[in-house]
């Protein structure tokens, strides 16, 4: 599940599970779902795959109606895996994947509950980040293009972190966000991004190359 601390924030009541949950079985998770009528679920692409390698009809077997949204992040939600979850699952829930970071401590790529859903894509960049995809080489915005380039964050965040501690003169922080585009003087998360000029969705394809040596 998802950090519930904003949950806590604004009087949500929150159910969090201390466990692996994978034991029993993959199936946990959805017991509590039915057991304690979720509305709001917080899970992972791997766990779903879990879900689905068991081969369980889950609309036959357990009571799902409650849920009103699937929220995952951690890894890529793959189109296949967005068309096993509404064969399997009550249609009404919003799936939703996104994306962020520790580091950030708040996310980049986030849902919006108002907007289609595209097999494969997430949805909006989130509330209050300037993000941006840039050409590694030129530097220059492909975010309008449809081609694959660096995620950046242009302007400050208000979960930016200042510094690491004890990094004196803020050198392992510039080097590890700042220096990837000097020139430009942004936020580089290291990811590698692209949205659909037609659906308007983002597409996640991986860590960048090139910076990894500086953040081992």
């Amino acid at each position: 599940m998802l950090s519930p601390g904003g949950y806590f924030a604004c009087g949500a009541k929150t159910i969090v599970y201390n466990g692996s949950p994978l034991y029993p079985d993959a199936l946990q998770l959805l017991r509590m779902v039915q057991k304690y009528r979720v509305t709001y679920f917080g899970t992972s692409p791997r766990y779903l795959l879990e879900v689905e390698m068991t081969k369980c009809q889950t609309q036959k077997t357990f009571d799902l109606s409650s849920l009103r949204i699937v929220y995952t992040t951690g890894a890529t939600l793959s189109a296949e895996q967005y068309r096993w979850f509404y064969s399997q699952m009550p249609s009404h829930i919003h799936l939703v994947n996104t994306a962020g970071g520790t580091d950030t401590a708040t996310s980049l790529v986030a849902a919006d509950p108002t907007a289609p859903i595209h097999a494969g894509e997430m949805q909006i960049f989130a509330l209050g980040m300037d993000v941006d995809v840039v050409d590694a080489g030129t530097e220059e915005s492909i975010l309008s293009t449809g081609e694959a380039g660096e995620m950046i964050v242009r302007q400050p965040f208000p979960s930016m972190p200042c510094f690491f501690w004890g990094d004196e003169g803020n050198k392992k922080y510039r080097e590890s966000y700042f220096e990837r585009f000097e020139r430009l003087d942004v936020w580089a998360q290291h990811d590698w991004l692209s949205c659909n000029p037609k659906t308007g969705g983002l597409v996640m394809h991986g860590r960048s190359d090139g910076v990894l040596s500086k953040l081992c």
